[in-house]
């Protein structure tokens, strides 16, 4: 409200408001409301978009002949003072805080960190599906996840689910049509999704899960699980514009967002050359998936009904009793939850199908992603598959501290990017990233200077001890309640145990800077297999197409 010029705390004062609007619902203030600001209203805009493919070129070449210029239109002197400006900037920002600075900051110690773990109660029964159930006060709500065993499907029948999943709950089913389930679905529960879950554990395995979430009060669990399985299983296809415009919608989501979460998906695309999770989860979710979008799109134009057949013949055999149920709620709420699901699920049939194969062959390159995209954004990447755990927690540890202030110094405050960094996940997937960069080569080779930057680490004892704990504090910030229990249920079918946890934060802990200076030929091994994903500028990545063993164009 303060943005509209009222005083900043009488948004503390709108419950008065809403009560007051209330008091008008029986008179006619509100059509009179409408009348004078709407019907009677004589101004309007009217206003028109026009998409540029060549927009931010245009702007660039704008700004280069304005620096033209005023470079041009600059004496000597002026020149001169400019460039003196330029490298005073450069030497502050290469210039390292002092201790003394650094010590005015205040800090926590090693000691303030709590290293004992909350652990998620979680109780795990074999009924007629397996349930796991957490009992926390949930403050009268019920977390429900349906994981249903989708390990049968191979990759290209994951693409169509992927589709399939996208489309229940916003398509018709035999007894309400889509516009009718946008009413009644948010009247009984809030957050339903379908989602496809893609789940290692432990043992190297991957099994695919479709997932179903909502939340909801036991008052209302019977009907929204009515809801729910009609759409599971009267879900219709045949409409042939709402499937298409739901079509269109996911292109232009993914379209709209992938600038924003470039460095993710450059990211999981450089994993993917040599890691089969992250492949599956580009082909479902990343650059892989929207070509796939994009295949579907022409041949939905060209024979609509051999599109619907497949949906339809696959519809039919992703809900089975190969079923995993996590629900949060009270202890009473929970036994009449398994009731009502025991009950509504009791005819769904065991699918006994074989595991579908999925093909992946391991390869290291570099790759382009050409888009209208007018920065980059970079990542290099490897594995590490002989590691012990404790090596793997030293990387997490050395991650943090190369990307700030290092990689962050190299890449953002001298190369212009956005921001960047580097990152290490628990299978021994070790990538690099950069965030609407202007550079390409240039940060490649920066990347290339992280065993140089660990041969050469000097922190002192505050500095260590402060990355430590910024590394251990990403282990242990806060979670909602359905956050902390959905993850204990993805622990829970990755085989993870608490001890697990609490070993990395002991082995960071009590990490040495000469176990992370030791690294250092680790991460020249991971560097030296060239392994490159750029998705960026379409112009700069063609100017070094040598560059690259493999360009694709990301053309909408």
């Amino acid at each position: 409200m303060h943005n509209l010029d009222n005083e900043i705390f009488d948004s503390l004062n709108l419950i008065d408001y809403i009560n007051e609007l209330k008091d008008f619902i029986e008179t006619d203030y509100f059509e009179k409301q409408v009348e004078k600001y709407f019907i009677n209203n004589k101004t309007k805009l009217v206003l028109v978009a026009k998409p540029d493919k060549y927009y931010f070129k245009n702007i660039e070449e704008k700004i280069d002949q304005d620096l033209e210029n005023l470079k041009n239109s600059l004496s000597k002197d002026q020149i001169d003072k400019l460039k003196e400006k330029e490298e005073k900037l450069k030497a502050f920002q290469e210039k390292e805080d002092s201790k003394e600075d650094k010590a005015t900051i205040p800090t926590l110690e090693i000691s303030d960190v709590d290293l004992d773990i909350e652990k998620v109660p979680r109780q795990i029964e074999d009924d007629d599906f397996k349930f796991i159930y957490h009992n926390l006060d949930s403050a009268g709500m019920i977390y429900n996840e349906f994981f249903f065993d989708i390990n049968h499907l191979d990759l290209e029948n994951l693409k169509y689910l992927c589709l399939i999943s996208d489309f229940l709950g916003s398509i018709d089913t035999k007894k309400h049509s889509y516009q009718k389930l946008d009413d009644l679905i948010p009247i009984n529960m809030a957050g339903l999704n379908f989602t496809i879950q893609n789940i290692k554990n432990n043992d190297g395995e991957i099994n695919n899960f479709i997932k179903i979430s909502f939340k909801t009060t036991i008052d209302r669990y019977e009907k929204s699980l009515e809801i729910v399985k009609e759409i599971m299983n009267e879900s219709v296809f045949d409409d042939e514009k709402r499937i298409n415009d739901i079509l269109k919608q996911i292109k232009a989501l993914f379209e709209m967002n992938m600038y924003d979460s470039g460095h993710s998906l450059a990211l999981t695309r450089s994993f993917s050359h040599f890691d089969k999770l992250s492949y599956i989860k580009d082909e479902l979710n990343g650059f892989g998936y929207y070509e796939f979008i994009k295949k579907i799109s022409k041949n939905i134009e060209e024979d609509f009904n051999k599109f619907k057949e497949k949906l339809e013949d696959l519809y039919k055999e992703i809900f089975s009793k190969n079923l995993l149920v996590n629900i949060t709620s009270s202890k009473n709420d929970y036994e009449k939850v398994k009731a009502y699901v025991k009950k509504e699920f009791s005819d769904l049939e065991k699918i006994k199908k074989e595991k579908a194969q999925i093909d992946f062959y391991k390869s290291y390159y570099k790759e382009g992603i050409l888009s209208d995209a007018n920065v980059n954004y970079v990542s290099v990447g490897g594995d590490l598959k002989e590691f012990s755990d404790k090596k793997l927690n030293l990387l997490a540890l050395s991650s943090s501290i190369i990307s700030n202030p290092y990689i962050h110094d190299l890449i953002r405050a001298k190369g212009g990017a956005y921001g960047a960094g580097l990152m290490v996940d628990k299978y021994g997937n070790i990538g690099t990233y950069s965030y609407r960069d202007p550079n390409i080569e240039k940060t490649v080779e920066n990347y290339k200077k992280i065993p140089e930057i660990l041969e050469n680490l000097k922190l002192d004892p505050n500095d260590l001890k402060n990355q430590k704990i910024s590394k251990m504090g990403s282990y242990l910030k806060p979670q909602s309640l359905q956050a902390k229990t959905s993850l204990d249920f993805i622990r829970y079918l990755q085989g993870f145990s608490y001890k697990e946890l609490e070993e990395k934060l002991l082995d960071i802990k009590n990490a040495k800077l000469d176990d992370i200076i030791t690294l250092k030929d680790d991460y020249k091994n991971i560097l030296d297999k060239n392994n490159l994903t750029v998705f960026g500028n379409r112009d700069k990545l063609r100017e070094n197409k040598n560059y690259f063993d493999k360009i694709i164009e990301l053309d909408s």
